[in-house]
């Protein structure tokens, strides 16, 4: 499912509206990604968890924020980490999902 939509945020200490976009992913790379980018990682941040159904989230975010999962995605899909053929998979499934959109 990929659904554009506008959602309410906090920017600062203001309420506003944005566009994110809604994608199923594989919890196995979006679990190791929210581990290793901190939520508050600049004014990009990372995709926000909406819910869990077995081994997918359904996560959103803003077009920013998407491209920095998808950068990280790449990264580990071209098996740029030693011992992890299952992040390796996972991070290939997350790109098929973002680049079916």
């Amino acid at each position: 499912m990929n659904l554009i939509t506008p959602k309410p945020m906090l920017v600062g200490q203001k309420r506003c509206v944005q566009l994110v976009q809604f994608f199923w992913v594989p919890a196995k790379f979006f679990d190791d990604h929210a581990e290793r980018c901190p939520a508050d990682e600049g004014e990009v941040g990372i995709c926000k968890e909406e819910r869990r159904s077995g081994n997918r989230v359904l996560i959103y975010g803003t077009f920013r924020q998407l491209d920095n999962l998808r950068g990280d995605a790449e990264f580990y899909a071209e098996s740029n980490v030693d011992d992890c053929a299952a992040l390796v998979r996972s991070a290939k499934a997350t790109l098929a999902v973002l680049d079916a959109a």
